[in-house]
């Protein structure tokens, strides 16, 4: 059935449906942060400058990445 969506901008000069699509994209991009933060354990940025917090994500996703090819090796041999 149908999902009615109702938007309150104050965004002028776009159509209904761009700015519906705009607010649609927006909300993925948030979800994906949500997800690799969580994902990676990574929720804690705390910090108040941007390069701070970027460091400390990109900390967690290199450990993750080390931490799944640790995982693989370790699979591939059998004890």
């Amino acid at each position: 059935g149908k999902n009615p969506r109702f938007v309150v901008t104050s965004i002028y000069g776009d159509t209904p449906e761009d700015l519906y699509r705009w607010y649609c994209e927006r909300g993925k991009a948030e979800n994906d942060i949500k997800n690799f933060k969580r994902g990676l354990a990574a929720d804690r940025l705390s910090c108040s400058q941007f390069l701070a917090n970027w460091f400390r994500l990109l900390a967690h996703a290199a450990a993750y990445r080390l931490m799944v090819a640790l995982r693989r090796q370790a699979g591939a041999h059998p004890l």
